[in-house]
C-alpha cells in the first residue's frame, strides 16, 4: 500500500482576539493572540520595555507542522484554549537567547513524556501608541509636581517676606547690642584700681559679653582675626571665648612702662603694630610679659603679618622669645637677637625695629615681610595694641 500524506481538515476561520498576562521573575509580558484571514498571530509586549513588540504569524498548517499535538485541534479556538490552559498551569514562559532572540517555550505531555515546543519570534516595530501613552502620563505626573512646586514657591515667598521684617528687627537689635559691648568693652578696660573702688567683678563682666570677637581694634578687621584665632587654636588646642584689649599706646600712652603695668603678669596675649607706612603685623605668645629682664621662650609664639595675610612660625628647630624689658614694649627675638623691637627710650622718631633680612627661611626670603624697613633702622610707631585671649 502506497503511503500518503494525513488529511488535512479545513479549519473554519473565526476571528479571534484573546490576551494574557505572562509573569516571571521581574519581567511582565503581554501575550496577544488574534486571527486574521487563515492566520493566528501572536504579539508579545515586554511591560518594562513596552516600546519593544515581537510577532509570530502562523497559519493553521504550519501550526500543525510544529508538533503531533496540534493535530488534535481542528480551529484555533481549540489552540487558544489549549495555551489558556498551560498559562494557569504555568507551563508556558517567555526566554530570550543569547542574541537577545526571544521566544515562546511551551512545556506539555503527549505519549506519556513531557515535550518542549519553542515558538520563536522576531521583534515587530516599536510601538509607538504606546510611546505617546507614557510620555503622557509622564507630562500629567510632571504636571501634577509642577502645582505642588508652585504652590511651594508661594509658601516661600510668604515666608521670605516674613524672614524679611524679622530681619529688619534682628538688625536694630544687633545695633544696639554692639553699642552696648563697646560699653561693655570699655568697662573692661578701666584700670583695676578703678574697678575695686567701683566694686566691679572682673570675671562677671568678661561672661557677661556674649558676642565673642567683637574686636575693638584700628589696625585689624574681624576677618584678619580669624586667620589668626585659627593659627592660636592649632596650637593651644583650646578654642578661643573670647578677646579683651589690655592696651592701646595712642590711648594709654606709648611708653613701655605703662605697657608693662598694663600687660605684665597676663598670659596669652596678641600683640598688633600699625607702622608709619601703614604696615601692620604682630605675634602672638602664650607667655606673661614680666619686666625681669631676660628672654622668655615660648613654643607656641609666632609673628604674623595682616597685610599679607600669612603666619611666620619659628622654623629650623628654633623658638621665637618674648623680650621681658623694663625699657622695651612688647618685643620679639630669636636667641637673644631680637626681630621685632618697640623701644620708645631708644629714639623717639624710631620706636619700631624689624629685623626679616637675617630670617630668610622664616620670612620666605621677603626682606619686608613685617615692615616697610626690615633692616633694623627703625620706624615710627603710628599705633600699637596689646589684647588678652581667653579660653
Amino acid at each position: 500500500m502506497e503511503e500518503c500524506d494525513l488529511p488535512i481538515e479545513e479549519t473554519p476561520m473565526e476571528p479571534i482576539s484573546e490576551s494574557f498576562e505572562i509573569k516571571q521573575d521581574e519581567n511582565n509580558y503581554k501575550l496577544n493572540i488574534n486571527t486574521l484571514d487563515e492566520y493566528i498571530i501572536f504579539n508579545i509586549s515586554e511591560e518594562k520595555q513596552f516600546m519593544r513588540e515581537y510577532e509570530l504569524k502562523l497559519s493553521f498548517d504550519q501550526l500543525r507542522q510544529i508538533h503531533k499535538k496540534f493535530f488534535n485541534f481542528s480551529s484555533f479556538q481549540e489552540f487558544i484554549n489549549f495555551i489558556e490552559i498551560m498559562i494557569d498551569d504555568k507551563n508556558i514562559s517567555i526566554k530570550k537567547d543569547k542574541e537577545n532572540q526571544i521566544f515562546l517555550e511551551l512545556k506539555f505531555e503527549y505519549l506519556y513524556k513531557w515535550n518542549i515546543v519553542k515558538l520563536e519570534l522576531n521583534q515587530k516595530r516599536m510601538n509607538f501608541k504606546l510611546i505617546f501613552q507614557d510620555l503622557y502620563n509622564k507630562i500629567d505626573t510632571l504636571n501634577d509636581k509642577y502645582k505642588i512646586l508652585e504652590i511651594n514657591y508661594n509658601k516661600i515667598i510668604e515666608e521670605n517676606k516674613i524672614i524679611r521684617e524679622e530681619n529688619k528687627i534682628i538688625k536694630k537689635e544687633n545695633i544696639n547690642l554692639k553699642e552696648r559691648l563697646i560699653n561693655l568693652e570699655n568697662i573692661i578696660n578701666i584700670p583695676q584700681k578703678n574697678l575695686s573702688e567701683k566694686n566691679y567683678n572682673h570675671q562677671d563682666i568678661i561672661n557677661k559679653k556674649k558676642l565673642p570677637y567683637l574686636i575693638n581694634s584700628s589696625i585689624m578687621n574681624l576677618d584678619e582675626f580669624y586667620i589668626i584665632k585659627a593659627a592660636i587654636e592649632e596650637r593651644i588646642k583650646k578654642e578661643i571665648k573670647n578677646i579683651i584689649k589690655l592696651y592701646q599706646s595712642t590711648i594709654d600712652g606709648d611708653d613701655p612702662s605703662i605697657f608693662h603695668m598694663k600687660c605684665d603678669n597676663i598670659p596669652n596675649t596678641l600683640i598688633l603694630y600699625h607702622s608709619a607706612g601703614n604696615r601692620r603685623f604682630g605675634g602672638f605668645t602664650s607667655k606673661p610679659w614680666s619686666t625681669d629682664n631676660e628672654e622668655i621662650i615660648d613654643i607656641n609664639c609666632f609673628l604674623f603679618s595682616l597685610d599679607n595675610k600669612k603666619i611666620y612660625p619659628p622654623k629650623n628647630n628654633n623658638y621665637f622669645e618674648i623680650d621681658c624689658y623694663f625699657g622695651n614694649g612688647p618685643s620679639f627675638s630669636i636667641k637673644g637677637d631680637y626681630i621685632v623691637q618697640y623701644d620708645k627710650n631708644s629714639d623717639i622718631n624710631k620706636t619700631l625695629k624689624t629685623k626679616e633680612y637675617g630670617y630668610k627661611e622664616i620670612f620666605d626670603g621677603n626682606n619686608n615681610a613685617l615692615s616697610e624697613d626690615g633692616i633694623c633702622k627703625g620706624i615710627y610707631t603710628k599705633e600699637c595694641e596689646v589684647f588678652q585671649i581667653l579660653f
